[in-house]
Formats: structure tokens, sequence, C-alpha cells
């Protein structure tokens, strides 16, 4: 029988797959109250990128442009009561989280 195993080769990930994977966000606190710390953690550091902040009615409550890899204070306590989503993207990358205002 013939040993097909010996050409076989791993395929290799493309740099656009592990970009995607390290593109990240978080929120502390969550429920947020006065002020929360956005965290954008990514692979890319050159590209800008934006916070947008929807009300669960689909209102933008804000627009924020940040710097990945590091973290912004953002100020939540003119914001009513209820659920939001913040939305992060940078190039073709985009998160979402669900927060809730106090």
């Amino acid at each position: 029988g013939e040993d097909f195993s010996s050409g076989t080769q791993q395929p290799e990930f493309s740099a656009a797959d592990e970009v995607i994977k390290s593109f990240g966000a978080t929120i502390n606190p969550n429920p947020v109250s006065q002020y929360f710390v956005a965290n954008v953690t990514s692979a890319d550091n050159n590209t800008p990128v934006m916070m947008r902040v929807l009300s669960a009615a689909g209102r933008m409550v804000a627009t924020q442009k940040l710097v990945a890899n590091s973290q912004q204070r953002i100020q939540s306590d003119r914001w009513q009561q209820g659920v939001y989503f913040v939305e992060f993207t940078q190039g073709r990358e985009r998160t979402v989280i669900k927060v809730v205002k106090l």
C-alpha cells in the first residue's frame, strides 16, 4: 500500500485568522452606574477602535474613539436606567457587550 501521510501538511492559519481570534473587549463593572472601564484587546495596535453605545431601543447614546490594548474610563452617570449595547469595532472586527445601567 502507498503511504499518503508523508506528503500531507497541516493548513496554515492566515494572519487574518489570528487577528480575529485576538480581538475582544471587556467592561467593568457591569452593571454600570457612574462610569465603567472599557478594555479592548487586539493584535492590531494601529487601527483605531470605535465604541458605540446603543440603548435597547436602538438610540445612539455615545460614540468614542478608543486605542487598542488600553483601558478607557467612560462616563455613564447621565444614562437612563436600562439595558445598553456597547459595540466595539476595529476594521472588520466587531464585538458587542450588553450592559445594564442601574
